[in-house]
């Protein structure tokens, strides 16, 4: 229950609302205010025959539901999360031809050297294996390049996203990406790097294989 006063001092506290506030007085045109939050796990038709009781309620001037909004505001998230999820997948995918593309423009410009391996008996496994360590060093690099941005980024968006919670009365968050999504890029750049290295090394090795 919020009563006239209390919803008088959070007007007066959001951004621009201070003078018409002021001019106020003493008055108080604000009513009586019961804020009801249903259980997140309760369904919207749920919701909505809650909603249709209280506005008939002989007491009860208006009953605003937040939940339309509530739903528009999730799909759009939806719709954001699933873009950056194929955006992710696009991005690990160019990784892998990058990676890839690199070791095997290694392999032939040491076409020679790996011949000479390949004659005094060095096994596949041997030759490999560089370009291997290559791939990975490859990928955990891009991994902590692409971390540093992410967190430069957030830095750069906190300022923004702090002003913008502020205008609507703190009830916004900027909570950024979780600590363990940024540590386990890294590994997982590393282990696109190995794949992309792996796949390049056993084409173009393989065809140099003597017979």
């Amino acid at each position: 229950m919020k009563t006239p006063q209390q919803g008088l001092r959070e007007l007066a506290a959001l951004e621009g609302f201070a003078p018409a506030v002021d001019a106020l007085g003493d008055g108080n045109p604000l009513p009586y205010v019961l804020v009801v939050e249903p259980r997140p796990e309760l369904a919207r038709a749920a919701v909505t025959t809650l909603v249709e009781t209280l506005r008939t309620l002989p007491d009860v001037d208006l009953v605003q539901d937040d939940g339309a909004w509530r739903e528009r505001l999730d799909a759009l998230v939806g719709v954001a999360r699933r873009a950056v999820q194929l955006l992710a997948a696009l991005l690990a995918l160019a990784a892998l031809l990058v990676v890839g593309n690199t070791v095997r423009l290694d392999i032939r410009s040491r076409a020679d050297e790996i011949a000479v391996l390949q004659l005094v008996g060095a096994s596949a496994g041997f030759v490999r294996r560089p370009y291997l360590y290559e791939g990975v060093w490859y990928g955990l690099c891009s991994g902590v390049v692409a971390v540093l941005l992410v967190l430069l980024l957030e830095l750069a968006l906190a300022g923004p996203a702090a002003r913008l919670a502020g205008s609507y009365g703190g009830q916004l968050g900027f909570a950024g990406i979780a600590a363990p999504v940024l540590l386990t890029v890294p590994f997982g750049a590393a282990l696109l790097g190995w794949l992309g290295a792996r796949l390049a090394s056993a084409r173009h090795l393989g065809a140099t294989m003597p017979h």
